[in-house]
């Protein structure tokens, strides 16, 4: 068995950062659950990595954090839930079973969706006009919603047909290579592993 990874040394391989964020809960190995994500710093760490807020923000996240914890704890909590809602959506659409997805996690993605949208405000911005995420009103909640929203986003570009779930793990991935036929979420890793499985197996035929 590969050496399970910590938040701080996992490979982020998702080609988008919600993928990056659901692959967290998963280890290498195929249906392992490998929870990365056990303090709300752990988060925090994801979202630095991940460069997802600015460094302002993400200090006011750890200074909120600091003040309450049991609402960080809360948060984290809701966080992870939200993760499994998001994996289950997307592995369905990698598995090219967007036809049998249940109307129970279709309505829970399209609540999560609703709810993340408020935090995306229209402002004015060097004389233009832009949406931005509302950081300080989602609070510790705002790793969350972001990552809500960069899942919307990829469901509205329409690529949805090249987003994969890796052949040697749980992971989900975004395929962006030319022809599009991608099979693992690293070569490195999963792809090297299972070609060294089919050279053993090989050998002993």
């Amino acid at each position: 068995m590969s050496e399970i990874t910590t938040v701080y040394t996992m490979t982020f391989d998702g080609g988008n950062a919600c993928f990056d964020f659901i692959n967290s809960g998963y280890d290498r190995n195929k249906g392992v659950i490998t929870e990365r994500l056990n303090f709300y710093d752990d988060l925090l760490t994801l979202v630095k990595r991940l460069a997802l807020f600015d460094d302002n923000t993400v200090s006011d996240l750890e200074k909120i954090a600091l003040t309450d914890e049991n609402a960080a704890k809360t948060a984290l909590d809701s966080t992870r839930k939200i993760r499994t809602v998001l994996y289950h959506l997307f592995e369905s659409i990698a598995l090219q079973h967007s036809e049998k997805i249940e109307l129970q996690l279709l309505k829970e993605a399209n609540m999560l969706f609703a709810e993340a949208l408020q935090f995306k405000v229209l402002v004015v911005d060097a004389h233009e006009l832009q949406f931005r995420f509302d950081a300080a009103r989602a609070a510790l909640m705002a790793p969350a919603w972001k990552f809500v929203i960069l899942a919307y986003e990829l469901l509205e570009t329409g690529d949805i047909q090249f987003i994969r779930q890796c052949a040697g793990c749980a992971w989900l991935f975004l395929d962006k290579t030319k022809n599009h036929r991608k099979k693992w979420c690293s070569m490195e890793s999963c792809g090297n592993r299972e070609k060294t499985k089919k050279y053993y197996a090989n050998k002993k035929s």
